[in-house]
């Protein structure tokens, strides 16, 4: 299964700049790793009945070049509810269990259950750590209400290691214990409304953030499991006395880069590709007719610059810097394969991702008059004035 895995490619669109107001400097965060955006719709037809799946997940390259079965394991029971050694793995058995899938819905479907699962990288420090969230939302089409189940969780890169809450907190400052009042008035302490949660929550869920940990907590007047996160900057004296020895380590550490293993790069060249028409499958690098937007007066430059927006975290906190996307476009002009080379921050490469995916129909790539499938990228550059 190819389906988080993604290669480098020469066709290059040129580069266009996002601009926000300057706001002050806050922290100083850093991200380099490779992204792979994965957003598909499956429809099956089992036991159960019809079962729609819908995927959106975002999976670091990094990953791809690692043995990582803490993260992948984990992934796999929470995810998909089975043991796959690896994501791909526990997709594969997760899709299969659902059925034989089909290509549309039928005049008469009955009773469809609908599963749609998101797992999104929120923040990473390069080499350290990847704070995720994740929801699976589950609904029959005979009930009203969806079955919400979602979270955080931090992967430490460093030694291979899902940490939850009781992983990043030290268990005397939990309910029940002798600490827990203290953590109870410094949580509250961060909070600009007090009124909304219950002491026993927490500390509730928490991931890690460049220079401290957020932890989230339920809001009681939610019918639908709203969270509601606070940060807790690592300058807090008291946060540091609460924290795991190893988690306080990892926050403060200074990782050496961690290089892909040799022999995983794709040739630059077509020289051995087919000829056009004769390999649907195969993606070209090298085209006589390079892909573009259908409209003549549109461009991808000046479509991603009216439509895209400075994603607030990276607005206030003063994040900069180039996303460059990479995609394939097929041959009947829809966008697939969608990944971020160098994504600067979750945010900016979300927010590309996003509008890359709202364009119009595109114009597909073509060799000899026959449109075929083709490897492209562009360069957003998210400035703040």
């Amino acid at each position: 299964m190819t389906r988080f895995l993604m290669f480098l490619f020469l066709m290059l669109i040129p580069s266009l700049t996002i601009e926000a107001k300057k706001k002050p400097v806050v922290g100083n965060s850093h991200y380099e790793d490779m992204i792979t955006f994965v957003q598909e719709q499956h429809l099956y037809r089992g036991n159960e009945g019809l079962t729609a799946v819908a995927l959106n997940l975002e999976w670091p390259e990094v990953l791809n070049h690692s043995t990582s079965p803490g993260l992948q394991q984990y992934l796999c029971t929470t995810l998909f509810k089975n043991d796959g050694t690896s994501l791909a793995d526990g997709l594969e058995k997760f899709l299969r269990s659902k059925g034989t899938e089909i290509t549309q819905m039928p005049d008469d479907p009955g009773t469809v259950n609908h599963i749609n699962i998101s797992l999104y990288a929120i923040l990473w420090e390069k080499n350290k750590y990847i704070s995720y969230k994740y929801a699976i939302k589950e609904r029959n089409s005979k009930s009203a209400n969806d079955t919400i189940k979602y979270g955080f969780f931090t992967y430490d890169i460093m030694n291979d290691k899902v940490l939850d809450v009781k992983d990043i907190f030290r268990q005397r400052f939990f309910p029940g214990s002798y600490g827990h009042e203290a953590m109870v008035d410094m949580v509250l302490s961060h909070m600009s409304d007090t009124d909304e949660f219950l002491e026993k929550d927490i500390p509730g869920e928490a991931f890690l953030m460049p220079g401290g940990v957020i932890i989230a907590l339920k809001d009681v007047k939610s019918t639908d499991g709203h969270l509601s996160l606070v940060s807790l900057p690592l300058s807090d004296a008291e946060l540091n006395y609460m924290l795991m020895d190893d988690t306080r380590k990892l926050l403060n550490s200074k990782p050496e880069a961690r290089l892909a293993p040799p022999g995983g790069e794709r040739d630059a060249s077509d020289a051995s590709a087919p000829e056009p028409g004769t390999d649907p499958a195969y993606i070209y690098k090298v085209v006589d007719e390079k892909p573009d937007l259908k409209h003549d007066s549109l461009t991808i430059d000046s479509y991603m610059a009216a439509h895209a927006k400075y994603p607030v975290y990276e607005e206030y906190s003063n994040i900069t810097g180039k996303v460059v996307l990479q995609f394939v476009v097929e041959a009947d002009g829809s966008i697939s394969h969608v990944s971020s080379v160098r994504p600067v921050s979750p945010g900016l490469a979300s927010e590309a991702v996003r509008v890359l995916r709202d364009t119009p129909q595109w114009k597909p790539a073509t060799i000899k008059g026959v449109p075929v499938r083709s490897l492209c990228s562009v360069t957003i550059n998210f400035a703040i004035k």
